[in-house]
């Protein structure tokens, strides 16, 4: 069954499961310089933002404590935070203070809780954006210091409410300072995961240079234990089987320790051919290669199961009852 709890003015998604975390507090900090540049790219950015703008799911996990009554918690894997500075540079890319009917503003730990609150969730995984600033066609003349300010807001907003809010901080992984990055919001901000976002930040694993940037910046997280949230599609029309098999082949199979939740089945825009690619690959080659380890790799399906609450017309297709099947086997396949 899918649980169809939350309407929603959020960028927020929707998810099946995920890997159990911490958050903790930060200090705060304001200010962006922007060069905001309208192009293909930029529209693909916000697409990408919007998969699943009205709906959230949950998933329900067990306490295991002897010394308390059993309770279940109810999370969700899959959430976005934005500064108003962030939602101001999505004013400035699209030229409108809404996007598909939802206002384009700050949202903040205060909205998420209620939006939680609403919908009898307990806690959540929540995203930040500042990997966006990071995007060659937005990046300032000052871009580190704005991606760093945008994580910074972020943390402040998982420390109000570090029993509900477990934060995942964003960095755009092919830039030089990726790794300073992970280590400053990790070891300084004390936030516990990385949300990266292939599209956004134009990665291709089929790139060398790209992959060795990946495998470098994936390896470093093992070896800290820091779990990554990975939007993996990219913007390459042919995005599909090829990348899900790099992907396993020469960067999960070769970081031993990698915690790693796929967002979106590992595709987004609903359910679509290269999605499937995705999941089937995945499961074609975990049952091919025994000596891989799939007890760390986790998938959820925000933005995968569409309705027509959530449809955006030639963005974001319903998806069919003979869909959700597919998914459901894929799910229990995997």
């Amino acid at each position: 069954m899918f649980y169809n709890y939350l309407k929603t003015t959020c960028i927020a998604d929707i998810c099946t499961a995920g890997i159990g975390l911490d958050s903790h507090a930060c200090t705060r900090q304001r200010g962006y310089i922007y060069k905001v540049i309208k192009t293909a790219t930029i529209w693909a950015i916000v697409i990408a933002l919007s998969v699943a703008l009205a709906a959230c799911n949950h998933a329900e996990e067990p306490v295991n404590n002897s010394s308390v009554a059993e309770k279940t918690i109810y999370t969700d894997y899959h959430m976005h935070i934005q500064s108003k500075p962030m939602a101001d540079v999505l004013i400035a890319i699209t030229g409108s203070d809404t996007f598909s009917e939802n206002q384009l503003e700050e949202f903040s730990a205060v909205t998420i809780i209620a939006l939680l609150d609403e919908a009898g969730l307990d806690r959540a995984f929540i995203l930040s954006e500042a990997y966006i600033l990071g995007n060659d066609l937005i990046a300032g003349l000052d871009e580190y210091n704005d991606v760093k300010k945008e994580n910074n807001y972020f943390a402040i907003q998982c420390a109000r409410y570090p029993e509900r809010l477990i934060g995942f901080f964003g960095v755009n992984p092919l830039k030089e300072y990726a790794v300073e990055e992970v280590d400053r919001c990790y070891d300084e901000l004390k936030l516990p995961g990385l949300k990266l976002q292939f599209a956004n930040s134009n990665v291709d694993l089929t790139n060398p240079e790209h992959l060795a940037k990946i495998q470098e910046l994936f390896a470093h997280c093992a070896e800290k234990g820091i779990p990554i949230l990975l939007h993996f599609r990219n913007d390459n029309p042919e995005f599909g089987k090829k990348d899900a098999e790099i992907l396993i082949n020469e960067v999960i199979a070769k970081t031993p320790g990698l915690k790693l939740q796929m967002v979106h089945l590992g595709g987004y825009r609903g359910f679509d051919k290269a999605t499937e690619e995705v999941i089937s690959t995945f499961i074609e080659e975990y049952e091919k290669n025994k000596n891989l380890d799939k007890s760390n790799i986790v998938f959820d399906i925000s933005g995968v199961v569409v309705t027509e609450n959530e449809e955006i017309k030639g963005m974001l297709d319903s998806t069919t009852e003979e869909q959700h099947k597919r998914i459901a086997d894929y799910i229990r396949t995997w």
